[in-house]
């Protein structure tokens, strides 16, 4: 059965009545009536909260600040993102024109790319993308190059896919072009300690974690306690001893949580990255404004420690920096 719909002033009496306090009722109103009561209240209220009662001298503002701070992380994943796709598809890019040149007919040959294991829907879903760049979508830059030389080279075609369709074509990238974009994108001590199937497989679900992420920011999910999981149910990341000793986090410690999944293992694989530009864009609020509210407000550090394997990310010394 679903709940009853109640106004403003009633939800305001609940929560009075679970503890929570309002220094300015109708400031408050106000917010919720602007942004939504379940984005608020609903989305941020389980750090305030025992046994369904807020913690004594927890205030609205409590949960808005913490409200904003969710918006603030959603924008800074998105700017890391959209940083890391352009590396993504640049070195992609590179590996394909390395290997099969520039003309369209190599990329519409599905014999130059690996065969999935799951049955041929996914490459046939990537080669359908690509032939309808390159013959039926209606764009300027793309009716030229039909007109002017008959071919949509890769580094045009690359312009007209998203993130989703720039990991698939990794994913179906045969093997030896694989280890390419890799090593084009990993630091090099990185790259010679996962040059292996288990180093392929963290930073394959790498990029699907990424994804993950970018897609909920997008959408206006709640992300600094999102722990995604397979479709299996098991964890986003394996256990891979060169990543998670970087990180301080042992098998026994993995095994509780920790370098799974979730925002602070999303910026330890990003340290990985030979290009700073990405880390240092999420570094730049979850290293610095967010643990500086954890800071203040015991409960939520207390939350973040306990409920979302909180990896400290900053136990090597950043030589690089990037004003945002």
């Amino acid at each position: 059965m679903s709940k009853k719909y109640q106004d403003i002033d009633q939800k305001i009496q609940i929560l009075k009545q679970r503890n929570l306090l309002f220094t300015d009722e109708e400031d408050a109103k106000y917010r919720i009536n602007e942004f939504g009561y379940y984005e608020i209240i609903s989305d941020n209220s389980d750090p305030f909260m025992i046994d369904e009662k807020y913690i004594e001298g927890t205030r609205f503002f409590d949960i808005y600040a913490l409200f904003c701070f969710g918006g603030e992380i959603r924008d800074h994943i998105q700017k890391s993102s959209i940083f890391f796709e352009k590396l993504l598809r640049q070195a992609v890019l590179k590996a394909w024109c390395e290997e099969y040149g520039n003309h369209q007919s190599k990329y519409l040959d599905k014999k130059n790319f690996r065969f999935p294991r799951t049955g041929p829907q996914p490459l046939n879903n990537l080669v359908s993308k690509f032939a309808k760049v390159s013959f039926a979508d209606d764009d300027p830059i793309l009716n030229k190059a039909r007109v002017e030389n008959n071919n949509v080279a890769p580094w045009i075609l690359v312009k007209f896919l998203d993130f989703g369709n720039i990991i698939s074509w990794y994913e179906l990238l045969k093997p030896e072009l694989k280890t390419k974009v890799m090593k084009h994108l990993l630091d090099d001590k990185t790259f010679n300690n996962l040059n292996s199937k288990s180093g392929k497989d963290l930073f394959t679900h790498m990029l699907k974690l990424i994804k993950k992420f970018r897609n909920r920011s997008a959408h206006g999910g709640q992300v600094y306690t999102y722990m995604p999981t397979l479709p299996n149910g098991k964890p986003f990341i394996k256990y891979n001893q060169y990543f998670h000793s970087k990180f301080g986090i042992t098998k026994e410690k993995y095994d509780e949580g920790y370098g799974q999944t979730g925002i602070w293992t999303i910026l330890a694989l990003l340290k990985l990255i030979k290009y700073p530009e990405p880390y240092l864009i999420l570094s730049h609020l979850l290293n610095g404004g967010f643990k500086e509210y954890l800071q203040k407000v015991d409960t939520m550090r207390h939350y973040i420690n306990t409920k979302t394997f909180y990896i400290d990310t900053e136990i090597q010394n950043e030589q690089t920096h990037l004003n945002i």
